[in-house]
């Protein structure tokens, strides 16, 4: 699921429950449906990478993402795509 997506769901569950947030105050690792204490590799970063992306990724978790090809057992694999 892209982010685009992930806001779109975050925001219409938010007005299904009445809630009045948006999802710009929702975080991005939140939309992605991460919680505390998953283990998230990434893979694919180069240096256009959305770094807000990964920040949001960490607070939500509690851990720093891993680098591509860890030998760890993860939970999530974030891949990221070139922007073109």
């Amino acid at each position: 699921m892209n982010v685009r997506a992930c806001r779109q769901a975050a925001s219409r569950k938010s007005r299904k429950a009445g809630l009045a947030i948006t999802t710009a105050e929702i975080s991005l690792g939140k939309q992605l449906g991460l919680t505390p204490g998953q283990t998230v590799e990434e893979i694919g970063w180069n240096d256009d990478c959305d770094d807000e992306l990964c920040q949001s990724v960490e607070e939500v978790t509690g851990t720093e993402l891993l680098d591509e090809g860890t030998a760890e057992v993860v939970d999530v694999v974030l891949r990221r795509r070139p922007w073109r």
